[in-house]
Formats: structure tokens, sequence, C-alpha cells
């Protein structure tokens, strides 16, 4: 039994809040090596396949979403949850985008590391 497509889609919002990247980087795919070739390893998602399940997580508990010029504390909840809803929030932040970046809670990094151990690594497919 493998997992869903909303829970690729939720594990793959865990790794990225793992590695703290930016809400604008949420929807970009990714590329890497496989026998000699670059290949897709993750297609890019547009913002409204990704928001219900990042507001899921949001409202679970399991990440958060703080601005980087004060990384200690969190964007409100109310606060977060409007501010993905509105598509200016996932542009770069040269194109008018929130300053805003994920982080994993403890609660998101116990989900993340029972689903997708440290021992798997993603970019070894």
């Amino acid at each position: 039994m493998g997992i869903n497509r909303a829970g690729t889609v939720r594990l793959r919002i865990l790794n990225d809040a793992a590695e703290e990247s930016m809400l604008w980087e949420l929807p970009l795919g990714s590329v890497g090596p496989l026998a000699g070739q670059r290949v897709e390893l993750e297609p890019a998602l547009p913002p409204e396949a990704l928001r219900p399940e990042l507001e899921a997580l949001l409202r679970d508990g399991a990440v958060l979403l703080y601005e980087l010029e004060n990384p200690e504390q969190s964007v409100p909840l109310d606060d977060a949850v409007s501010g993905i809803a509105d598509d200016g929030s996932w542009r770069t932040l040269d194109k008018g985008g929130k300053p805003w970046a994920l982080a994993l809670t403890p609660i998101g990094e116990a989900e993340y590391l029972r689903d997708y151990p440290p021992s798997r690594d993603k970019d070894s497919y």
C-alpha cells in the first residue's frame, strides 16, 4: 500500500518545511541525476494543488510559517491561512511575494521522520 496523492503532497510539504524552504519554492519541481541523465524527481505543482494540504498541516500544528526578518516569531495561524489563500503570497520576493519560510514543528518532525526516515534519501531514486 503506497502513499496516495494527498499523502505525497503532504510529504513533499513536510520535506520542504524540514529544509525551511521559502513559500514561493513549494510549487517548484525538482530534478536530479539518474543513470547519468537529469530527470524530474518531483513535478511542479501550482499553489492551488498545495493549498489544501498546507492549510491542513498548519491547522494540525505540523508546520508553521515565519517571516525571514523575524525567524523566532511564527506567523499567526489565521494570517498564515489567509496568506496562503492569496496567490500573491506565492510569488518570489522580487515580485511582491511574502517573505515567509516554512518550518517543521515537533508534531511535523515526528510525522516526517515516521513517513520519510533519514535512511531514505529522496535524491537517490
